[in-house]
């Protein structure tokens, strides 16, 4: 349609009812653009709420191990305590034969 209608048309009321009506599809069209967009953002802090609490969970855990040290106060260091069900590597020995 022409930018002009209202200015070259013969019914005046008529081209003003065009151009309401085209000016309505248009905010509408943008209402659309902007819903989806915050649904895409929305979308996208929810996706980072939930790396986030993977995150804590597993600062949490590395803070339960580092509470489960013991302090060794001679020597200012920090010693794990190794779980009860882990086994101790095999001794090797080299033979001289």
């Amino acid at each position: 349609m022409n930018n002009y209608i209202y200015i070259f048309a013969t019914d005046k009321r008529k081209a003003l009812e065009e151009t309401k009506a085209y000016t309505t599809q248009s905010l509408a069209s943008v209402a659309y653009q902007i819903n989806a967009l915050a649904n895409n953002v929305l979308q996208l802090l929810d996706i980072q709420a939930s790396q986030l609490r993977r995150m804590e969970s597993s600062i949490n855990h590395i803070s339960q191990v580092m509470v489960s040290c013991s302090f060794d106060h001679t020597d200012m260091e920090c010693k794990c305590i190794p779980e009860a069900n882990l086994q101790t590597p095999p001794y090797y020995s080299q033979s001289w034969s």
